[in-house]
């Protein structure tokens, strides 16, 4: 269910459902604040509307950030779906499946790393 008041975001997704586009950004400005469960219910329907969203799966990882397990499985699926996404998207997809690749390497050195790789695409777009 979309849900009024989550915040007012809008990042261009590839999907061809509408419906799946607003429930994207619901699920961004749940994130946005500290809404981790129910931004996920919310890119959860993003997948159910659209499977083939890459960035549903990249929502998911993300409301999981904190837990690496739950978050790596998301961002392996998002990266399984990396070809279908645009350019833009999958430097999303790239920089947290960098961030999840390895659990045990050094957690400050990971953040630092998946830091750079939101300053490029901030300076790339």
């Amino acid at each position: 269910m979309l849900i009024p008041g989550t915040g007012n975001v809008n990042l261009k997704i590839t999907t061809t459902s509408e419906e799946a586009r607003r429930f994207f950004n619901q699920g961004l400005g749940q994130l946005h604040g500290y809404w981790f469960f129910e931004a996920e219910r919310s890119f959860r329907q993003v997948a159910a509307l659209d499977p083939g969203c890459a960035m549903a799966y990249w929502g998911m990882a993300m409301a999981n950030f904190k837990n690496e397990a739950r978050g790596k499985k998301f961002i392996d699926e998002a990266a399984l779906l990396r070809d279908k996404a645009s350019e833009y998207e999958q430097l999303w997809i790239d920089g947290l499946a960098a961030y999840f690749k390895d659990p045990k390497a050094d957690v400050k050195k990971r953040l630092r790393d998946y830091v750079r790789s939101l300053e490029k695409i901030a300076t790339t777009y």
